[in-house]
């Protein structure tokens, strides 16, 4: 009865780890999602702002725009590593290979 009590405990230990997991791992990638969104933003009222150099709104949309990519990418590094090899720029070593890509979990390796 005791044996079963253990395993039972364990069973629900590791569910309870698999689902932290995959939290922080959807947490992860809303982060990164929305930095693409707001580069991609960035983008688009880039080419409209090539032919519609005096639209103020347009303009003022992609400053904020910026704003949103620039704080987003300084959490996302912060928190999980860079992004691209610009991300290093404050960087003290250089450990570009040493994160988990993203098709990896956390202490596999590479």
């Amino acid at each position: 009865h005791e044996v079963e009590q253990r395993k039972k405990k364990l069973r629900h230990a590791d569910r309870a780890e698999r689902k932290a997991a995959v939290r922080a791992v959807r947490a992860e990638r809303e982060q990164n999602q929305q930095i693409e969104i707001a580069d991609f933003v960035i983008r688009e009222l880039n080419l409209y702002l090539d032919t519609h150099p005096d639209d103020r709104e347009a303009f003022e949309t992609l400053q904020k725009c910026i704003r949103l990519s620039a704080e987003g990418r300084k959490r996302y590094v912060e928190q999980y590593g860079p992004i691209s090899l610009r991300d290093l720029e404050s960087s003290d070593v250089y450990d570009w290979l040493n994160a988990p890509w993203p098709w990896q979990q956390e202490g596999e390796g590479k």
